[in-house]
């Protein structure tokens, strides 16, 4: 099970709730939840001002702002911008839908919980640079998974399996090979 964001809490739940069906588990720039979860406050209204734009050029600015270090954003730019479109469409996520992923989100709680995944094989993986899932929780999950292998990537952001695609998938494929 791969988990990234959101998806690494929903993995974290899955594991929880049935161990026994999880061959290995792969926990990308996410969190076991508490305080320390939160994201910053200026990616925060990031994320406000995102939900409320409708012009497709000041979306993909905000995303590129969230997801992405401004090294990457200046180098791929283009291939960024032509991404987003494809996969977005100019489709806005609905307003009800923005506020029950942030409840879920915020509400994660999960920490200390995890030991009981004690021998599970694990790879926690996060950017530094990360502006939605601060690093310090990548280290949390290691303090409460301490059998887990923890990477920490220099100069990465959120979107760690796109900015670091070919390391991430490289650690991925070696994880899946020895669990």
């Amino acid at each position: 099970v791969v988990g990234i964001s959101m998806g690494g809490m929903i993995a974290q739940k899955v594991a929880l709730a049935a161990p026994r069906r999880v061959r290995t588990l792969a926990l990308l720039a996410t969190h076991g939840g508490g305080r320390q979860a939160l994201a910053r406050p200026a990616t925060v209204r990031r994320f406000i001002q995102l939900q409320a734009t409708k012009d497709p050029q000041v979306r993909l600015r905000l995303f590129n702002e969230i997801l992405f270090t401004p090294a990457f954003v200046a180098e791929h730019g283009a291939r960024l911008r032509d991404g987003m479109a494809k996969e977005l469409g100019g489709l806005r996520q609905p307003a009800n839908g923005f506020r029950g992923q942030m409840a879920a989100v915020f509400r994660h709680r999960t920490g200390a919980k995890l030991a009981a995944l004690h021998g599970l094989p694990t790879l926690i993986f996060h950017g530094e640079a990360d502006a939605i899932v601060h690093p310090r929780n990548g280290h949390l999950l290691k303090e409460w998974m301490p059998w887990a292998q923890h990477r920490e990537l220099p100069g990465v952001g959120h979107g760690i399996n796109v900015q670091a695609r070919d390391t991430v998938n490289a650690a991925l494929l070696e994880h899946f090979r020895r669990g």
